[in-house]
């Protein structure tokens, strides 16, 4: 099995924490009287891109370097 830098594990909850996040946010003003007629599409959107970045790992490389700079 591989091992990982805790770091990098903490960023990767860190951004599903965000995307859970975002879904929520996204859920709730699809229910507001400021809607969009496709919020609720945006949430699946939300969620495949949450799902296709935890997928592919030097893609998760390359943002946690960027994310890792900015904290610099």
């Amino acid at each position: 099995m591989k091992e990982y830098d805790p770091d990098f594990l903490d960023f990767v909850q860190r951004l599903g924490e965000w995307f859970h996040e975002a879904e929520q946010n996204q859920y709730d003003i699809s229910q507001s009287d400021e809607a969009y007629d496709d919020d609720l599409a945006m949430i699946a959107v939300i969620s495949e891109l949450n799902a296709s970045i935890t997928k592919n790992e030097e893609l998760l490389k390359k943002l946690f370097k960027t994310y890792r700079q900015k904290l610099e």
